[in-house]
């Protein structure tokens, strides 16, 4: 979080967190949004949001371990962010392909919100 801080980043994409369920943790400086696995400690995705960027936080919505989603409200825009963890190519064709659907779903369901 030191880095993040360091660089002044309201905003950034987290991925291994290796969390279980999906929540919110708070740091120093940062507030954590993850989604994990609820049993194993794999995989996972987080945002860390700044003081400011959780200020305009709007809601957010954890799909599963691989993808995660916020929308944020600001004075100039409107904007969702989403964070993914891709399965790598050598992982079995089935988790690819819920990957994807996941992705698509959220894209569509989020079409006209995504900057």
């Amino acid at each position: 979080m030191r880095t993040l801080d360091k660089f002044r980043i309201d905003i950034a994409g987290l991925s291994e967190t290796r969390l279980t369920g999906f929540g919110t943790l708070n740091s120093e400086t940062y507030h954590i949004l993850y989604s994990g696995l609820e049993t194993r400690k794999e995989a996972g995705v987080g945002m860390a949001l700044s003081s400011r960027a959780k200020k305009c936080l709007v809601d957010w919505e954890p799909i599963d371990e691989r993808i995660l989603c916020a929308r944020f409200a600001t004075s100039q825009a409107k904007l969702t962010v989403i964070v993914v963890y891709a399965p790598t190519n050598d992982t079995m064709i089935r988790p690819r392909m819920i990957f994807i659907a996941g992705c698509q779903m959220l894209l569509l369901k989020r079409i006209g919100t995504i900057l």
